[in-house]
Protein backbone atom coordinates (compact mmCIF):
# COMPACT_ATOMS: atom_id res chain seq x y z
CA UNK A 1 0.00 0.00 0.00
CA UNK A 2 1.36 3.38 -1.04
CA UNK A 3 0.38 6.74 0.37
CA UNK A 4 0.84 8.29 -3.08
CA UNK A 5 1.38 6.65 -6.45
CA UNK A 6 2.54 8.89 -9.31
CA UNK A 7 2.14 7.93 -12.97
CA UNK A 8 4.63 9.83 -15.13
CA UNK A 9 8.22 10.82 -14.34
CA UNK A 10 8.50 14.04 -16.29
CA UNK A 11 9.48 17.19 -14.44
CA UNK A 12 5.98 17.45 -12.90
CA UNK A 13 5.79 13.90 -11.58
CA UNK A 14 9.43 13.67 -10.58
CA UNK A 15 9.50 16.95 -8.65
CA UNK A 16 6.23 16.02 -6.94
CA UNK A 17 7.57 12.61 -5.92
CA UNK A 18 10.69 14.22 -4.49
CA UNK A 19 8.75 16.79 -2.46
CA UNK A 20 6.42 14.08 -1.14
CA UNK A 21 9.37 11.98 0.04
CA UNK A 22 10.55 15.00 2.03
CA UNK A 23 7.23 14.76 3.90
CA UNK A 24 8.01 11.12 4.82
CA UNK A 25 5.25 9.63 2.67
CA UNK A 26 5.41 6.19 1.09
CA UNK A 27 5.66 7.06 -2.61
CA UNK A 28 5.76 5.09 -5.85
CA UNK A 29 6.38 6.50 -9.33
CA UNK A 30 6.35 4.76 -12.70
CA UNK A 31 6.99 5.81 -16.28
CA UNK A 32 6.54 3.87 -19.51
CA UNK A 33 9.79 5.23 -20.92
CA UNK A 34 13.27 4.20 -19.86
CA UNK A 35 14.23 7.59 -18.46
CA UNK A 36 12.96 10.50 -16.38
CA UNK A 37 12.41 14.09 -17.40
CA UNK A 38 9.98 13.77 -20.27
CA UNK A 39 10.92 16.34 -22.92
CA UNK A 40 13.65 17.77 -20.68
CA UNK A 41 16.95 16.14 -21.47
CA UNK A 42 20.53 16.92 -22.41
CA UNK A 43 22.98 15.26 -24.78
CA UNK A 44 26.70 15.84 -24.26
CA UNK A 45 28.61 14.85 -27.40
CA UNK A 46 32.00 15.88 -28.79
CA UNK A 47 32.11 19.02 -26.68
CA UNK A 48 28.53 20.08 -27.47
CA UNK A 49 25.87 20.37 -24.75
CA UNK A 50 22.54 19.97 -26.53
CA UNK A 51 19.13 20.37 -24.97
CA UNK A 52 16.36 18.16 -26.37
CA UNK A 53 13.63 20.54 -25.24
CA UNK A 54 13.65 23.67 -23.05
CA UNK A 55 17.02 25.29 -22.50
CA UNK A 56 16.52 26.93 -19.11
CA UNK A 57 14.20 28.60 -16.62
CA UNK A 58 13.58 32.24 -15.70
CA UNK A 59 14.25 33.88 -12.36
CA UNK A 60 10.87 35.67 -12.25
CA UNK A 61 9.40 32.81 -10.18
CA UNK A 62 11.10 31.17 -7.19
CA UNK A 63 10.05 27.53 -7.54
CA UNK A 64 12.90 26.01 -9.53
CA UNK A 65 15.44 27.80 -7.36
CA UNK A 66 13.72 26.40 -4.27
CA UNK A 67 14.04 22.83 -5.48
CA UNK A 68 17.64 23.42 -6.60
CA UNK A 69 18.44 24.62 -3.09
CA UNK A 70 16.73 21.59 -1.52
CA UNK A 71 18.74 19.29 -3.78
CA UNK A 72 22.00 21.10 -2.96
CA UNK A 73 23.03 21.66 -6.59
CA UNK A 74 23.27 25.47 -6.43
CA UNK A 75 26.94 25.34 -7.42
CA UNK A 76 25.95 23.86 -10.80
CA UNK A 77 23.77 26.84 -11.74
CA UNK A 78 24.80 29.23 -14.52
CA UNK A 79 23.07 32.34 -15.85
CA UNK A 80 22.77 33.50 -19.43
CA UNK A 81 25.38 35.84 -20.88
CA UNK A 82 24.89 39.60 -21.02
CA UNK A 83 25.05 39.51 -24.82
CA UNK A 84 22.00 37.24 -24.92
CA UNK A 85 19.79 40.17 -23.88
CA UNK A 86 19.60 41.00 -27.58
CA UNK A 87 16.63 39.29 -29.19
CA UNK A 88 15.45 39.57 -32.76
CA UNK A 89 12.34 39.27 -34.88
CA UNK A 90 12.63 38.33 -38.55
CA UNK A 91 10.76 40.91 -40.64
CA UNK A 92 10.85 40.99 -44.44
CA UNK A 93 13.71 38.51 -44.41
CA UNK A 94 16.01 40.44 -42.08
CA UNK A 95 16.53 40.47 -38.34
CA UNK A 96 15.27 43.43 -36.33
CA UNK A 97 16.32 43.78 -32.70
CA UNK A 98 13.44 43.84 -30.22
CA UNK A 99 13.53 47.23 -28.45
CA UNK A 100 13.61 47.06 -24.65
CA UNK A 101 13.43 50.78 -23.85
CA UNK A 102 10.84 53.41 -24.90
CA UNK A 103 13.35 55.48 -26.90
CA UNK A 104 14.62 52.37 -28.67
CA UNK A 105 11.03 51.46 -29.51
CA UNK A 106 10.43 54.85 -31.13
CA UNK A 107 13.58 54.48 -33.26
CA UNK A 108 13.02 50.82 -34.11
CA UNK A 109 11.71 49.69 -37.52
CA UNK A 110 9.86 46.84 -35.83
CA UNK A 111 6.59 48.77 -36.32
CA UNK A 112 5.59 51.37 -38.88
CA UNK A 113 4.93 54.97 -37.72
CA UNK A 114 1.19 54.23 -37.76
CA UNK A 115 1.78 51.01 -35.82
CA UNK A 116 3.73 52.90 -33.16
CA UNK A 117 1.03 55.57 -32.95
CA UNK A 118 -1.58 52.86 -32.41
CA UNK A 119 0.46 51.41 -29.53
CA UNK A 120 0.69 54.87 -27.93
CA UNK A 121 -3.12 55.05 -27.90
CA UNK A 122 -3.28 52.04 -25.54
CA UNK A 123 -3.95 54.07 -22.35
CA UNK A 124 -7.11 55.49 -23.97
CA UNK A 125 -8.62 52.11 -24.90
CA UNK A 126 -11.42 51.16 -22.45
CA UNK A 127 -10.98 47.82 -20.67
CA UNK A 128 -13.18 44.76 -21.10
CA UNK A 129 -14.17 42.88 -17.98
CA UNK A 130 -14.81 39.16 -17.53
CA UNK A 131 -14.26 38.25 -21.18
CA UNK A 132 -12.18 35.27 -22.32
CA UNK A 133 -10.47 36.65 -25.42
CA UNK A 134 -7.80 35.13 -27.61
CA UNK A 135 -4.33 36.62 -27.27
CA UNK A 136 -4.71 38.15 -30.74
CA UNK A 137 -8.09 39.72 -29.92
CA UNK A 138 -6.70 41.28 -26.75
CA UNK A 139 -3.53 42.48 -28.49
CA UNK A 140 -5.36 43.96 -31.47
CA UNK A 141 -7.87 45.72 -29.23
CA UNK A 142 -5.27 47.26 -26.95
CA UNK A 143 -2.18 47.60 -29.15
CA UNK A 144 -3.23 47.20 -32.77
CA UNK A 145 -3.07 44.56 -35.49
CA UNK A 146 0.49 45.38 -36.54
CA UNK A 147 1.72 44.78 -32.99
CA UNK A 148 -0.02 41.39 -33.02
CA UNK A 149 1.50 40.38 -36.38
CA UNK A 150 5.05 41.63 -35.77
CA UNK A 151 5.51 40.98 -32.05
CA UNK A 152 2.76 39.04 -30.28
CA UNK A 153 2.44 36.30 -32.88
CA UNK A 154 6.15 35.32 -32.89
CA UNK A 155 6.46 35.68 -29.11
CA UNK A 156 3.49 33.35 -28.53
CA UNK A 157 5.08 30.95 -31.01
CA UNK A 158 8.28 31.06 -28.96
CA UNK A 159 6.45 29.91 -25.81
CA UNK A 160 3.59 27.70 -27.00
CA UNK A 161 4.40 27.09 -30.70
CA UNK A 162 0.72 27.95 -30.88
CA UNK A 163 -1.77 30.14 -32.70
CA UNK A 164 -2.38 33.44 -30.92
CA UNK A 165 -5.73 33.62 -32.75
CA UNK A 166 -6.89 30.52 -30.82
CA UNK A 167 -5.09 30.62 -27.45
CA UNK A 168 -6.90 32.05 -24.43
CA UNK A 169 -5.30 35.12 -22.87
CA UNK A 170 -6.75 34.29 -19.42
CA UNK A 171 -5.26 30.80 -19.54
CA UNK A 172 -1.85 31.64 -21.03
CA UNK A 173 -1.06 35.15 -19.77
CA UNK A 174 -3.55 35.81 -16.95
CA UNK A 175 -1.44 38.64 -15.56
CA UNK A 176 -2.09 40.70 -18.69
CA UNK A 177 -5.85 40.39 -18.26
CA UNK A 178 -5.59 41.15 -14.54
CA UNK A 179 -3.57 44.30 -15.24
CA UNK A 180 -6.16 45.57 -17.69
CA UNK A 181 -9.06 44.90 -15.33
CA UNK A 182 -7.34 46.37 -12.27
CA UNK A 183 -5.68 49.42 -13.81
CA UNK A 184 -7.67 49.96 -17.01
CA UNK A 185 -4.55 49.97 -19.20
CA UNK A 186 -1.29 48.05 -19.56
CA UNK A 187 0.78 51.24 -19.67
CA UNK A 188 -0.99 52.67 -16.61
CA UNK A 189 -0.42 49.38 -14.80
CA UNK A 190 3.33 49.39 -15.52
CA UNK A 191 3.71 52.98 -14.34
CA UNK A 192 1.65 52.53 -11.17
CA UNK A 193 3.22 49.21 -10.22
CA UNK A 194 6.69 50.63 -10.73
CA UNK A 195 5.82 53.48 -8.37
CA UNK A 196 4.30 51.04 -5.87
CA UNK A 197 7.32 48.74 -6.11
CA UNK A 198 5.08 45.79 -7.01
CA UNK A 199 6.37 45.24 -10.53
CA UNK A 200 7.48 41.58 -10.55
CA UNK A 201 10.71 41.00 -12.40
CA UNK A 202 13.87 39.09 -11.72
CA UNK A 203 16.50 40.37 -9.24
CA UNK A 204 18.31 42.23 -12.02
CA UNK A 205 15.19 44.14 -13.09
CA UNK A 206 14.64 41.89 -16.10
CA UNK A 207 13.87 38.19 -16.08
CA UNK A 208 17.08 36.24 -16.58
CA UNK A 209 17.49 32.72 -17.91
CA UNK A 210 19.31 30.06 -15.87
CA UNK A 211 20.49 26.53 -16.51
CA UNK A 212 23.28 24.23 -15.31
CA UNK A 213 26.85 23.74 -16.44
CA UNK A 214 26.01 20.44 -18.10
CA UNK A 215 22.45 21.28 -19.03
CA UNK A 216 19.01 20.71 -17.55
CA UNK A 217 19.68 16.99 -17.18
CA UNK A 218 21.57 18.00 -14.03
CA UNK A 219 18.25 18.79 -12.35
CA UNK A 220 16.54 15.64 -13.64
CA UNK A 221 19.43 13.41 -12.55
CA UNK A 222 19.53 14.98 -9.08
CA UNK A 223 15.78 14.52 -8.62
CA UNK A 224 15.92 10.92 -9.80
CA UNK A 225 18.85 10.08 -7.49
CA UNK A 226 17.00 11.48 -4.47
CA UNK A 227 13.64 9.94 -5.31
CA UNK A 228 14.97 6.41 -5.80
CA UNK A 229 16.59 6.56 -2.34
CA UNK A 230 13.19 6.80 -0.61
CA UNK A 231 10.54 5.79 -3.14
CA UNK A 232 9.71 2.95 -5.49
CA UNK A 233 10.70 3.95 -9.05
CA UNK A 234 9.62 1.85 -12.01
CA UNK A 235 11.00 2.89 -15.38
CA UNK A 236 9.85 1.06 -18.52
CA UNK A 237 6.78 0.23 -16.46
CA UNK A 238 3.57 1.08 -18.29
CA UNK A 239 0.17 1.44 -16.68
CA UNK A 240 -2.44 -0.85 -18.20
CA UNK A 241 -5.40 0.24 -16.13
CA UNK A 242 -6.64 1.90 -12.95
CA UNK A 243 -9.72 1.38 -10.81
CA UNK A 244 -11.35 3.19 -7.89
CA UNK A 245 -12.26 0.66 -5.20
CA UNK A 246 -13.68 1.47 -1.76
CA UNK A 247 -11.96 4.88 -1.52
CA UNK A 248 -8.62 3.44 -2.66
CA UNK A 249 -6.99 3.26 -6.08
CA UNK A 250 -5.79 0.11 -7.80
CA UNK A 251 -3.08 0.55 -10.45
CA UNK A 252 -2.30 -2.31 -12.82
CA UNK A 253 1.06 -2.04 -14.55
CA UNK A 254 3.24 -4.18 -16.80
CA UNK A 255 5.03 -5.38 -13.65
CA UNK A 256 2.35 -5.77 -11.07
CA UNK A 257 -0.65 -4.42 -9.17
CA UNK A 258 -0.47 -1.60 -6.60
CA UNK A 259 -2.90 -0.18 -4.08
CA UNK A 260 -2.65 3.48 -3.08
CA UNK A 261 -4.52 6.09 -1.08
CA UNK A 262 -3.68 8.88 -3.55
CA UNK A 263 -3.19 8.56 -7.29
CA UNK A 264 -1.52 11.33 -9.31
CA UNK A 265 -1.63 11.21 -13.11
CA UNK A 266 1.35 13.35 -14.15
CA UNK A 267 1.12 12.36 -17.79
CA UNK A 268 -0.16 14.18 -20.91
CA UNK A 269 -3.89 14.82 -20.76
CA UNK A 270 -4.61 12.42 -23.63
CA UNK A 271 -2.91 9.63 -21.65
CA UNK A 272 -4.97 10.50 -18.58
CA UNK A 273 -8.07 10.41 -20.81
CA UNK A 274 -7.26 6.83 -21.80
CA UNK A 275 -6.60 5.75 -18.20
CA UNK A 276 -9.84 7.38 -17.03
CA UNK A 277 -11.95 6.10 -19.93
CA UNK A 278 -14.42 4.58 -17.44
CA UNK A 279 -15.75 8.14 -16.97
CA UNK A 280 -16.94 9.36 -20.36
CA UNK A 281 -17.35 13.01 -19.35
CA UNK A 282 -13.87 13.17 -17.84
CA UNK A 283 -12.34 11.37 -20.79
CA UNK A 284 -13.97 13.76 -23.25
CA UNK A 285 -12.83 16.87 -21.38
CA UNK A 286 -9.24 15.64 -21.16
CA UNK A 287 -9.16 14.57 -24.80
CA UNK A 288 -10.33 18.06 -25.76
CA UNK A 289 -6.99 19.61 -24.76
CA UNK A 290 -5.10 19.95 -28.02
CA UNK A 291 -1.35 19.48 -28.51
CA UNK A 292 0.86 20.71 -31.34
CA UNK A 293 3.85 18.81 -32.73
CA UNK A 294 7.37 20.18 -32.41
CA UNK A 295 10.61 19.33 -34.15
CA UNK A 296 13.82 20.57 -32.50
CA UNK A 297 16.90 20.69 -34.73
CA UNK A 298 20.34 21.40 -33.25
CA UNK A 299 23.32 22.08 -35.50
CA UNK A 300 26.93 22.09 -34.31
CA UNK A 301 29.13 23.78 -36.87
CA UNK A 302 31.96 26.11 -37.84
CA UNK A 303 31.23 29.39 -39.60
CA UNK A 304 32.13 29.06 -43.26
CA UNK A 305 30.91 32.42 -44.58
CA UNK A 306 29.34 35.49 -43.00
CA UNK A 307 29.25 36.82 -39.45
CA UNK A 308 27.07 35.82 -36.51
CA UNK A 309 25.16 38.41 -34.53
CA UNK A 310 25.37 38.60 -30.76
CA UNK A 311 22.21 37.64 -28.99
CA UNK A 312 19.72 35.11 -27.73
CA UNK A 313 18.24 34.25 -31.09
CA UNK A 314 15.29 35.21 -33.27
CA UNK A 315 11.61 34.41 -33.76
CA UNK A 316 9.65 34.31 -36.99
CA UNK A 317 6.16 35.80 -37.56
CA UNK A 318 3.76 33.62 -39.55
CA UNK A 319 3.71 36.08 -42.46
CA UNK A 320 7.40 35.41 -43.21
CA UNK A 321 8.22 32.81 -45.86
CA UNK A 322 10.28 30.55 -43.59
CA UNK A 323 9.93 26.98 -42.34
CA UNK A 324 11.52 27.46 -38.91
CA UNK A 325 9.60 29.09 -36.07
CA UNK A 326 12.75 30.52 -34.55
CA UNK A 327 16.40 29.91 -33.76
CA UNK A 328 18.33 30.01 -30.48
CA UNK A 329 22.02 30.89 -30.43
CA UNK A 330 22.69 28.32 -27.70
CA UNK A 331 26.45 28.72 -27.76
CA UNK A 332 26.03 32.43 -26.95
CA UNK A 333 23.28 32.06 -24.34
CA UNK A 334 25.30 29.83 -22.01
CA UNK A 335 29.03 29.23 -21.83
CA UNK A 336 30.61 25.91 -22.78
CA UNK A 337 27.71 24.81 -24.97
CA UNK A 338 30.04 24.24 -27.95
CA UNK A 339 33.77 23.59 -28.46
CA UNK A 340 36.06 26.59 -28.89
CA UNK A 341 35.46 28.26 -32.23
CA UNK A 342 32.23 26.32 -32.91
CA UNK A 343 28.58 27.33 -33.05
CA UNK A 344 25.55 25.55 -31.61
CA UNK A 345 22.27 26.72 -33.12
CA UNK A 346 18.89 25.23 -32.21
CA UNK A 347 15.76 25.66 -34.32
CA UNK A 348 12.09 24.91 -33.69
CA UNK A 349 9.77 23.78 -36.47
CA UNK A 350 6.15 22.68 -36.68
CA UNK A 351 3.76 23.90 -34.04
CA UNK A 352 0.25 25.09 -34.92
CA UNK A 353 1.70 26.81 -37.97
CA UNK A 354 3.07 23.72 -39.73
CA UNK A 355 2.04 20.54 -37.87
CA UNK A 356 2.72 18.23 -40.81
CA UNK A 357 6.46 18.79 -40.74
CA UNK A 358 6.86 16.29 -37.90
CA UNK A 359 6.12 13.55 -40.45
CA UNK A 360 8.68 14.67 -43.05
CA UNK A 361 12.12 13.08 -43.42
CA UNK A 362 15.28 14.31 -41.73
CA UNK A 363 16.86 15.41 -45.00
CA UNK A 364 14.04 17.84 -45.78
CA UNK A 365 13.96 19.21 -42.23
CA UNK A 366 17.74 19.67 -42.11
CA UNK A 367 17.82 21.29 -45.55
CA UNK A 368 15.03 23.69 -44.59
CA UNK A 369 16.97 24.79 -41.52
CA UNK A 370 20.16 25.47 -43.49
CA UNK A 371 18.21 27.43 -46.12
CA UNK A 372 16.44 29.56 -43.49
CA UNK A 373 19.69 30.25 -41.61
CA UNK A 374 21.38 31.42 -44.81
CA UNK A 375 18.36 33.59 -45.67
CA UNK A 376 17.99 35.24 -42.25
CA UNK A 377 21.56 35.37 -40.93
CA UNK A 378 23.46 35.46 -44.22
CA UNK A 379 25.76 32.63 -43.11
CA UNK A 380 27.06 29.37 -44.54
CA UNK A 381 28.00 26.60 -42.13
CA UNK A 382 30.55 23.83 -42.14
CA UNK A 383 28.41 21.36 -40.21
CA UNK A 384 29.91 18.93 -37.67
CA UNK A 385 26.85 17.44 -36.00
CA UNK A 386 23.08 17.47 -36.42
CA UNK A 387 20.51 16.35 -33.84
CA UNK A 388 16.79 16.10 -34.62
CA UNK A 389 14.20 15.54 -31.90
CA UNK A 390 10.56 14.95 -32.84
CA UNK A 391 7.59 15.38 -30.53
CA UNK A 392 4.33 14.39 -32.21
CA UNK A 393 2.35 15.90 -29.35
CA UNK A 394 4.80 18.48 -28.11
CA UNK A 395 3.09 21.37 -26.33
CA UNK A 396 -0.47 21.55 -24.94
CA UNK A 397 -2.58 24.44 -26.20
CA UNK A 398 -4.64 26.52 -23.77
CA UNK A 399 -7.32 27.49 -26.26
CA UNK A 400 -10.48 29.54 -25.62
CA UNK A 401 -12.54 27.81 -22.95
CA UNK A 402 -9.53 26.19 -21.28
CA UNK A 403 -10.31 27.65 -17.84
CA UNK A 404 -13.94 26.51 -18.01
CA UNK A 405 -12.73 23.06 -19.11
CA UNK A 406 -10.47 22.83 -16.05
CA UNK A 407 -13.32 23.83 -13.75
CA UNK A 408 -15.49 21.03 -15.15
CA UNK A 409 -12.64 18.53 -14.75
CA UNK A 410 -12.07 19.59 -11.15
CA UNK A 411 -15.79 19.34 -10.37
CA UNK A 412 -15.99 15.76 -11.64
CA UNK A 413 -12.83 14.66 -9.83
CA UNK A 414 -13.70 16.30 -6.50
CA UNK A 415 -17.27 14.94 -6.63
CA UNK A 416 -16.57 11.36 -7.69
CA UNK A 417 -12.91 10.42 -7.26
CA UNK A 418 -11.41 11.14 -3.88
CA UNK A 419 -7.61 10.97 -3.84
CA UNK A 420 -7.19 11.54 -7.60
CA UNK A 421 -5.06 14.44 -8.88
CA UNK A 422 -4.18 15.52 -12.42
CA UNK A 423 -0.77 17.10 -12.72
CA UNK A 424 1.43 18.32 -15.55
CA UNK A 425 1.82 21.02 -18.17
CA UNK A 426 -1.60 20.46 -19.78
CA UNK A 427 -3.41 22.40 -17.06
CA UNK A 428 -1.86 25.38 -15.25
CA UNK A 429 1.30 26.39 -17.09
CA UNK A 430 3.67 24.83 -19.62
CA UNK A 431 7.01 26.10 -18.30
CA UNK A 432 9.41 24.43 -15.87
CA UNK A 433 8.71 27.02 -13.19
CA UNK A 434 4.98 26.40 -13.53
CA UNK A 435 5.32 22.61 -13.37
CA UNK A 436 7.60 22.70 -10.33
CA UNK A 437 5.52 25.43 -8.65
CA UNK A 438 2.40 23.31 -9.09
CA UNK A 439 4.28 20.39 -7.49
CA UNK A 440 4.84 22.48 -4.36
CA UNK A 441 1.14 23.41 -4.27
CA UNK A 442 -0.01 19.85 -4.92
CA UNK A 443 2.29 18.46 -2.24
CA UNK A 444 0.55 20.59 0.38
CA UNK A 445 -2.88 19.58 -0.93
CA UNK A 446 -2.00 15.88 -0.82
CA UNK A 447 -0.54 16.02 2.69
CA UNK A 448 -3.61 17.90 3.90
CA UNK A 449 -5.93 15.45 2.17
CA UNK A 450 -4.19 12.40 3.57
CA UNK A 451 -5.00 13.64 7.04
CA UNK A 452 -8.63 12.93 6.24
CA UNK A 453 -8.29 9.72 4.29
Amino acid sequence: MFDVFVVGAGISGLSLAYLLTLRNLNVGIVDASGSCGGKIGTLVEDGYVVEKGPNGFLDNKPYTFKIVELLGIDDELISCSDSSKKRYICLKGRLVEVPLKPLDFIRSPILSPLGKLRVLLEPFIPPKYGVDETIAEFGARRLGNEFVENLLDPMVTGVYAGDCYKLSLKATFPVMKDLEEKYGSLFKALIKRKREGTLKTGPSGFSKLYSFKRGLATLIDALYDRVKEKAYVGLKESVNGIAYENSYWRVETSRGSYRTKVLVLAVPSFVSARLLSFDEDLRSLLDGINYVPIVVVAIGASLKEGNMRDGFGFLVPRKEDLTILGCLFDYQIFENRAPEGKLLLRMMLGGARNPGIVDLDNEFIYGSCLYDLEKTLGILLDVDKVWIFRYERGIPQYELGHIDRLKKIEEIVSRSYRGLYLHGNAYYGVGMNDCIGNSFILTDRIVEGLGGI
